[in-house]
């Protein structure tokens, strides 16, 4: 994606997860800038755990290389190994710890 373009459009509905592989987008909450997020960071982790609107928009500040994968292959992989769900909720839960602490 090129710079500029928006990936999540705060309120909006998505049931997908974000990793970044190039480049950066910035996040921002009613038109407040958050902060960046670079190379090997996940987002999009809120509103698919809520099932609800996204609690932020991102967007592309550095020409971006994103990885998706949408909800539904991630629900299709905990039926296919029930133990991976555990590690994968931990993993999550680790991510968003880190964020509150900054």
């Amino acid at each position: 994606m090129k710079q500029g373009e928006v990936v999540i459009t705060e309120g909006q509905q998505y049931q997908r997860l974000y990793q970044i592989q190039r480049g950066s987008c910035s996040i921002t909450k009613l038109g407040k800038y958050l902060g960046k997020m670079s190379a090997g960071e996940i987002f999009g982790e809120i509103s698919f755990l809520e099932g609800s609107g996204a609690a932020a928009s991102v967007m592309v500040e550095e020409d971006v290389e994103l990885s998706i994968i949408e909800g539904y292959y991630i629900k299709c992989l905990f039926e296919m190994k029930p133990g991976f769900a555990g590690r994968f909720y931990h993993h999550l839960c680790t991510i968003l710890t880190e964020r509150i602490r900054k």
